[in-house]
């Protein structure tokens, strides 16, 4: 990935990174808290960067095709 790419998707994390620090600061009033999530924030800044998310996310989405439970379904259980 080149450095134009990987600036701009720094970026763009930016937005959700400093809104949803402000509302988990409005909820909680913990410093804690809103570090704790902005070092999640980067964590997965560095998994996309890296290449690491997308095999994540493609077993997930496999695994949610795969098991319809997660979307309301139930399963049949053996009597």
């Amino acid at each position: 990935m080149d450095i134009t790419k990987k600036i701009g998707i720094g970026i763009t994390m930016i937005v959700p990174a400093f809104v949803i620090g402000g509302l988990l600061w409005s909820w909680f009033h913990s410093w804690t808290v809103v570090w704790l999530f902005e070092l999640v924030i980067v964590g997965v800044y560095i998994s996309i960067i890296t290449g690491r998310l997308g095999p994540v996310v493609k077993d997930a989405a496999a695994r949610a095709r795969t098991d319809f439970c997660c979307f309301g379904k139930k399963k049949e259980t053996a009597k």
